[in-house]
C-alpha cells in the first residue's frame, strides 16, 4: 500500500522509486514498527468496535462501526499476529460471559457478523496466496507441543556446535562429530583435530603481509563444511588479528588474536572478549525453546532472572543488558544464529518485572485485575444496558484483549499509550455506571 503511487506521494512527495520496507509483502505493520504490535492494537479496538456494532441502533452508525470492525479484522489477519488473534479470542470468551443474556436476542446480527468475518478473512487468504492463515497451523502445533515430555532433552545434541572453550592459548570448538583446535604458531593459524593432527587448511586470497583479508579452506571431507576468514582489523597489527569461523558459508563465531599469540572468542557485534555462557533455565521449557517463534527460549532464560529484580528492576529498556547474551548454544538452537541480540522478552509481564521490578508488576496486575473484576460485576449478564454500560463493557473487552496479547508481545510506545487511555476511560465509565446504579436504587 505504501509503495503504491498514492502511498509514495503521501510519504515522499514523489513516486520515483519504492521504499525499502522492513518486512516482506503480505504482512501489515503500518506505523506500529512490527506486525506483532498491529495484533496488540487490534486486540484493543476490535472487541470495542464489534460490541458497539451489536448495540448501535442507528443504521448509519451501525454500518460505519461494522465496516470499521471488518477493517480491524483485515488488520488482524493481515498482520498474521498470533498474539493479536489470541487476544481477540479471549476477549470474545469474556464477551459471551458479559453479554450472555442478550446473545439470544441478537443472534441474527451475530451470525451476520460472523459470516462477514469468515468471508473477508477467506477472501484475503486467497488473494494473498495463503499468507493470511500461514501462521495458524504453527499456533496449533505450538499448543500441542507444550505438554510434550522433554525432560531428557540436551540442547547440545541439537546444535552444530556443542561448545567453545580456551585450552591454554588455543581455542577448541566441539562439533557434533568432530573437534577443531585452533592455534597461532610461527605467524600462521594452525588447525588440528582431536588427535592433535594438523588439518590441511589452505590459505587463499591475497596472502601478502599487508593483506587485510585471507581465507582458509580444506579438502578434508570431514572439515570441508568449515572455512575461515582472517582479517587485519587493527591497522597497527602486523598480522591478521581477527578470525571468523564459517559453517556452511555462514559466519557464526569470531576470534581475536592477542599480542601473546593466544586466541579468544569475541562478540561478533561488539568485538569484546567473551566466554560461552550456559545460563539457568526453566526446566519445563527445556526442549521447547522454539515454541511461539522462539519466545519460549527467551522466557526460559528470563524467568530465572526475576529473583534479582524483586524490589527494583534494572530500568526501562535495559532488558538486553540483563539477558544472557553469551548463551550462544541456546541461541544457535532457537534461532539458527548464535549472534542474534535478544533485546525484548516478548512478554508484557516479564518486561515490567525485569525493567521495573516485581513490585511494579504486582501493582500493574492489581490495577487491571481489580478493574476487570469490577467491570464484570457491573456489566455481566444484564438484560438491558445503558449507554455508559455499553461503552464500559466494550472498553473492558478491549483491555482484556490487550492483556492477553501481552502474554506474547511487549509494551511499545506505538501501542501502549492507546491501552492506558482505554484503561483510564474504562475506569471512568465504571465510576459513572456505579453512580447511575446508586441513583437508580435510591
Amino acid at each position: 500500500m505504501i509503495n503504491s503511487k498514492l502511498g509514495l506521494y503521501m510519504v515522499l512527495g514523489h513516486a520515483d522509486q519504492p521504499l525499502s520496507l522492513s518486512y516482506e509483502t503480505g504482512k501489515l505493520y503500518g506505523t506500529l514498527y512490527h506486525y506483532n504490535y498491529v495484533g496488540s492494537f487490534v486486540a484493543i479496538v476490535l472487541p470495542i468496535l464489534l460490541s458497539l456494532t451489536l448495540f448501535e441502533k442507528k443504521i448509519i452508525f451501525k454500518i460505519v462501526l461494522g465496516l470499521s470492525s471488518l477493517l480491524s479484522v483485515w488488520l488482524l489477519f493481515g498482520s498474521t499476529s498470533r498474539a493479536g488473534l489470541i487476544g481477540v479470542i479471549v476477549s470474545s470468551i469474556f464477551a459471551i460471559i458479559i453479554f450472555g443474556k442478550l446473545l439470544s436476542k441478537i443472534r441474527k446480527i451475530i451470525l451476520i457478523c460472523f459470516i462477514a468475518i469468515i468471508v473477508l478473512s477467506t477472501g484475503l487468504n486467497f488473494a494473498t496466496k495463503g499468507r493470511i492463515f500461514e501462521r495458524i497451523p504453527g499456533l496449533v502445533s505450538d499448543i500441542s507441543s507444550i505438554f510434550k515430555d522433554t525432560s531428557d532433552f540436551d540442547i547440545k545434541n541439537d546444535v552444530p556446535v556443542k561448545d567453545i572453550k580456551n585450552i591454554g592459548n588455543d581455542i577448541e570448538v566441539t562439533f557434533q562429530d568432530k573437534t577443531l583446535r585452533i592455534s597461532y604458531e610461527n605467524n600462521s593459524y594452525i588447525f588440528k583435530n582431536a588427535n592433535n593432527e594438523v588439518i590441511p587448511y589452505i590459505k587463499g586470497g591475497d596472502t601478502s603481509k599487508n593483506s587485510k583479508d585471507n581465507t582458509y579452506n580444506t579438502n578434508d571431507d570431514k572439515y570441508k563444511d568449515i572455512s575461515f576468514n582472517s582479517k587485519k582489523i587493527n591497522n597497527k597489527s602486523t598480522v591478521p588479528d581477527y578470525l571468523t569461523l564459517n559453517l556452511n558459508g555462514q559466519a557464526v563465531f569470531m576470534f581475536r588474536l592477542r599480542s601473546d599469540n593466544s586466541i579468544h572468542l569475541i562478540n561478533i557485534n561488539s568485538r569484546v572478549d567473551i566466554n560461552v555462557d550456559y545460563p539457568e533455565t526453566v526446566k519445563f521449557l527445556d526442549g521447547k525453546e522454539k515454541l511461539g517463534s522462539s519466545r519460549a527460549y527467551i522466557w526460559s532464560r528470563t524467568i530465572p532472572l526475576l529473583k534479582n529484580n524483586i524490589l527494583l528492576g534494572s530500568g526501562p529498556d535495559t532488558f538486553l543488558y540483563q539477558f544472557p547474551q553469551n548463551d550462544f548454544i541456546g541461541k544457535y538452537y532457537a534461532y539458527d544464529n548464535p549472534n542474534i541480540i535478544i533485546d525484548k522478552p516478548h512478554n508484557l509481564y516479564l518486561q515490567i518485572a525485569l525493567n521495573e521490578g516485581l513490585v511494579a508488576l504486582f501493582a500493574f496486575l492489581s490495577i487491571v485485575i481489580i478493574y476487570i473484576i469490577d467491570s464484570i460485576k457491573l456489566y455481566a449478564l444484564k438484560t438491558e444496558y445503558s449507554k455508559s454500560q455499553i461503552l464500559g463493557s466494550a472498553t473492558c473487552l478491549g483491555v482484556i484483549g490487550y492483556l492477553f496479547a501481552g502474554i506474547f508481545n511487549d509494551s511499545v510506545i506505538s501501542v501502549a499509550p492507546i491501552f492506558w487511555i482505554v484503561l483510564g476511560i474504562g475506569v471512568s465509565l465504571n465510576y459513572i455506571t456505579r453512580n447511575e446504579i446508586t441513583k437508580y436504587n435510591n
